[in-house]
């Protein structure tokens, strides 16, 4: 992509530094929902729990659920 500016950068799983793919991010908006619904199944896939399993924090993964980053992929 090429900002205002005229400076190319990269978005999503294709820069360099990325941690999570596209499948992972709907994956894990998919598994929130259903802990909030209060699925007993998944009751242990909270933030923190699903943060531990793809190697990210904790914040990383409530800026995805709540639509901070990867804000394209819904």
């Amino acid at each position: 992509m090429t900002d205002r500016d005229g400076n190319n950068y990269q978005r999503g799983e294709s820069h360099h530094k990325a941690k999570l793919c596209k499948q992972d991010v709907i994956n894990i908006r998919a598994i929130h929902a259903e802990y909030k619904e209060g699925l007993d199944a998944l009751k242990h896939m909270t933030p923190t729990a699903q943060a531990l399993k793809h190697g990210v924090s904790k914040n990383a993964i409530e800026s995805v659920i709540y639509f901070k980053s990867w804000k394209d992929v819904i």
